[in-house]
């Protein structure tokens, strides 16, 4: 039966075309492992034969003070944690390489319930959609120096669930308290952003190497912004900060020209990561252009740096190794030719997003009393108090444009429609103060 579920998901696989890359897919599973006054009992063993790797999902788990969950891939020689009590709720368990893994409580009341599983695929077999252009020039971490690799660790594989699928993704830190920046077509929900898993320092350990390893994992993620119209998602873990042991990269949101060099560090096809420093391609380490279209018209510098699925989400790097670009698209034919190219959303429009979220209160937040929503118009009206003149609306975590009135209300025209049964969180946001308001939930009736 297992042999049958890998024959059928290997023939699903290439009908899905997504910029990031597939993982495995996801299965119903069903099982559970209970704690008494008597013990626990043996391991809870899980096999899937063919997988390349195990994702387990806890449905339930419940671990008192001094309770422990141990997981482990083949035998305890091999990869192996431990998440520790108090704990209640769901979770998402970091991957355990190879077919096999077992499950392990310990504890007098500790409790388990799996509801899912992911199932690694042993090779890609998706028709990657983004480009390299020319020959391959991305190299390993090591074939560089500090500066470079220094820079790259703050770059992490992201893997995540949608849809009953894994995919791959990267993204990367910006703050000291571990704020992670992707895309929002790899991170489109709560739910994806509770099933991510980042492998930090995940790379060959010599030059031109084929032995990969990874230093660290973050498990299981909120979703703080998300914004379609930049294609940005800014995550921040739930039981780590990475930030603390690799640092964060800075941004910078100024203008850019034609010709400024620019490098890519990124893990293509969920693999072991690669620095995009160099480009046999039309001049391609550098700016070709800076106006192009993204989501929107202007939002988009081009480049023709190598990237392919799973390179989405990658920070693009000035000479100063800080982030001026997300990127986020690829060049549509293999020419890779003008003004056909790899493109980032600038930075000038990913940093008033990014922005709220890296200043620390000092003051007092402002209250929300009252919220309006003007379908016709597509606005927003709000009453409270402590607004100020350059407060701004935050929808779904992303500063609006945002109007003062001289009766104390803020009000702000959406881009997009909200739809009669949608929901979005609504924030007011002080700059002078870096103070937000607690969050409001608007659900459009």
């Amino acid at each position: 039966m297992k042999r049958l579920l890998f024959g059928i998901i290997f023939l699903l696989l290439p009908l899905f075309a997504h910029s990031q890359s597939i993982a495995g897919i996801v299965v119903k599973y069903s099982a559970c492992l209970e704690c008494s006054d008597e013990g626990c009992g043996a391991a809870l063993p899980i096999n899937f034969e063919g997988a390349s790797f195990i994702k387990v999902h806890l449905k339930e788990l419940k671990l008192s003070e001094g309770d422990t969950l141990e997981f482990y891939s083949g035998d305890k020689s091999h990869e192996f944690f431990v998440f520790s009590g108090p704990f209640s709720g769901s979770l998402y368990l970091p991957s355990l390489a190879g077919e096999k893994c077992f499950l392990e409580l310990n504890g007098k009341d500790a409790k388990l319930v799996i509801d899912k599983i992911g199932i690694g695929v042993q090779e890609n077999l998706e028709k990657t959609p983004e480009r390299i252009c020319g020959n391959d020039d991305r190299l390993d971490p090591s074939c560089y120096d500090n500066t470079y690799k220094e820079a790259g660790d703050k770059v992490g594989r992201i893997m995540f669930e949608i849809d009953g699928f894994l995919y791959y993704c990267t993204g990367f830190l910006v703050s000291a308290d571990g704020l992670f920046v992707t895309n929002q077509h790899c991170i489109q929900d709560q739910e994806s952003a509770e099933s991510a898993e980042v492998w930090w320092r995940y790379e060959n350990s010599s030059c031109g190497g084929s032995s990969a390893s990874y230093d660290s994992v973050s498990s299981s993620a909120d979703l703080i912004a998300s914004d379609p119209g930049t294609d940005i998602s800014i995550l921040k873990f739930k039981y780590d900060n990475p930030a603390s042991r690799y640092g964060y990269l800075e941004l910078d949101d100024r203008e850019l020209e034609k010709g400024e060099s620019i490098w890519i560090p990124q893990h293509p096809l969920g693999g072991p990561k690669k620095f995009a420093v160099h480009s046999d391609s039309d001049g391609g380490a550098t700016i070709l252009e800076v106006g192009l279209k993204g989501v929107r018209v202007n939002q988009a510098i081009g480049y023709n740096l190598d990237v392919e699925a799973g390179s989405s989400g990658s920070p693009v790097l000035d000479s100063n190794n800080k982030v001026v670009a997300l990127h986020t698209f690829t060049s549509e034919n293999e020419g890779c030719k003008d003004p056909d190219l790899n493109k980032g959303i600038k930075m000038q429009y990913l940093y008033p997003i990014i922005y709220p979220y890296l200043v620390s209160c000092n003051g007092t937040p402002p209250t929300i009393t009252k919220i309006k929503y003007v379908a016709k118009n597509r606005r927003f009206r709000l009453k409270g108090e402590g607004f100020m003149e350059d407060s701004q609306i935050l929808v779904n975590g992303v500063a609006q444009i945002t109007r003062y009135k001289k009766d104390g209300t803020l009000v702000c025209a959406m881009f997009d429609t909200i739809w009669r049964g949608d929901t979005v969180t609504i924030e007011v946001f002080n700059p002078q103060s870096g103070c937000k308001s607690e969050k409001q939930y608007f659900t459009r009736q």
